[in-house]
């Protein structure tokens, strides 16, 4: 499908992959009667070409009833004394963007079970043997990959964990290890692209690393251009464009666009369409928490810039925190506080920095701005967004709860917290609501004599531990027990 057009009917389409096959313009009527009694069998491979490529300027009607025209299809032939079969192929992520016509016959391709991962190692190992025997390293067992069942039950996926343990065996020395699943991702990640730089010459250490670096941030704009448009694809028009307002400095040579980009790392599905002859490209991680990973690590360095500088401009930070609730993905809000966490030093400044950018969220003279602008919302929406980001993220820094006196000031918190939890109200949808009320608990206290609010982080749906951060507040300070948000948007 990435090489059909994607705006033509479908009998125009079958005649176009004919004549690409066969460099001859066959009529689909003639060539169907060629062979009599013989049924066609009609394979349309990469629906989620069409839909995910194609969506940058195709009408959402043509692509919610592509499936419904082949059917018509099918009935008008078959009335021509013309029947024909026709499987579909598509990737489960944009399956839900075409209505499936009723009689139609399904069948979904599971995941690997650990039968099958088993019996994958066992061709793998095989294969290998040799390379293990040169290079001093054990055969991939079953129990190291089990403990990274997520990923080792889709296959390509089970290949990049392979390929990973393939260069010193790591994935056998992490069963001895606590790590958590950012830092797998961020050793996957750094490994797949190292393997990328060297094939491109040898470099000094510091200039390998260096080059690394650039190649996982740009990947993690693209990732967060995903997150702002609340897709798990990109176009790579768009893609292009979020490079260009984030890009670093690049010695000469190095690729610049999506599509070079892209084409270095098989863990990036691409996928193509044609339209009114212009190919167009799609491009989506081959599994969503790799994005995830990536828009956390972006923001990540962002927030080690403000910390180590102390900058009043925070336009990268405002770019970044601005479009899309960091709590709609749960995920990326887990692995932003893992990364918090291994902070070496600076992470009890950024609450306070990140407090002081709160009070300047609506107006700030000193914010550049990149020109990253991946949705039409307004200036009321963003300043929304930026906030409730801006107390999650110190809420993670620092270490589960800030008090909302800091954010606010306290000597009109009863007036002004609730103005700003009634704002995010007033701009986030529903769903983003929910989530974020979900994410954030509140708890009244006294602290310094005054009134305020504990503002704290829920685990898994589990409140944090009360008793933990009453012990940890300042100046005889105390905390009755947490309630939701929501609360607090209704005073």
């Amino acid at each position: 499908m990435r090489h059909t057009p994607a705006e033509a009917d479908l009998q125009a389409q079958l005649e176009h992959a004919l004549r690409r096959e066969t460099g001859r313009a066959v009529g689909w009527p003639d060539w169907s009667e060629a062979v009599p009694g013989a049924i066609p069998v009609v394979l349309l491979d990469g629906l989620d070409e069409l839909l995910q490529a194609g969506a940058q300027l195709l009408d959402s009607a043509r692509q919610w009833s592509y499936l419904r025209e082949i059917e018509r299809f099918q009935a008008r032939e078959a009335e021509q004394g013309r029947p024909l079969i026709v499987l579909v192929t598509s990737r489960t992520v944009v399956a839900d963007r075409s209505e499936i016509p009723a009689r139609s016959q399904v069948l979904r391709l599971e995941p690997f079970g650990e039968s099958e991962i088993e019996r994958w190692l066992d061709i793998w190992n095989s294969a290998n043997r040799s390379y293990f025997e040169r290079h001093g390293l054990h055969p991939l067992a079953l129990a190291p990959v089990l403990q990274h069942a997520e990923l080792a039950a889709q296959p390509l996926l089970l290949l990049m964990l392979a390929l990973y343990d393939s260069v010193s065996g790591d994935l056998h020395r992490m069963r001895y290890e606590r790590i958590s699943r950012t830092q797998l991702y961020e050793r996957l990640l750094t490994e797949f692209a190292r393997r990328q730089v060297v094939k491109d010459g040898p470099l000094p250490v510091a200039e390998q690393d260096a080059a690394v670096d650039r190649e996982l941030h740009r990947l993690s704009v693209i990732a967060l251009g995903m997150l702002h448009r609340g897709t798990q694809a990109i176009g790579g028009e768009q893609a292009d464009r979020d490079l260009r307002a984030f890009a670093t400095e690049e010695p000469h040579g190095e690729p610049r666009g999506a599509e070079p980009l892209f084409g270095r790392f098989f863990f990036v599905h691409e996928a193509q369409a044609v339209v009114t002859e212009q190919p167009l490209r799609s491009y989506e991680f081959l599994h969503a928490t790799f994005g995830e990973h990536l828009a956390a690590r972006l923001i990540d360095r962002a927030l080690r810039r403000l910390a180590e500088s102390g900058a009043v401009d925070d336009g990268e930070l405002y770019a970044l925190l601005s479009f899309t609730p960091l709590t709609d993905r749960a995920q990326l809000v887990q692995n932003l506080g893992d990364m918090l966490t291994a902070w070496p030093t600076g992470r009890d400044r950024l609450p306070t920095l990140l407090a002081t950018l709160f009070k300047a969220a609506e107006w700030d003279p000193h914010r550049s701005d990149p020109g990253h602008a991946p949705a039409a919302v307004t200036r009321t929406y963003r300043n929304a967004v930026y906030e409730a980001n801006l107390l999650l993220v110190a809420v993670l820094a620092g270490g589960g709860a800030v008090h909302a006196s800091a954010f606010v000031g306290s000597e009109h918190l009863v007036d002004n917290w609730p103005r700003r939890a009634m704002l995010w109200k007033s701009q986030l949808s529903s769903e983003s609501r929910e989530l974020l009320s979900s994410a954030l608990q509140t708890a009244r206290c006294w602290r310094d004599a005054q009134p305020d609010l504990l503002i704290g982080t829920r685990q898994a749906g589990r409140p944090t531990d009360l008793p933990h951060l009453r012990a940890a507040l300042p100046n005889g300070a105390y905390a009755d027990e947490f309630t939701t948000l929501e609360r607090t948007w209704r005073g």
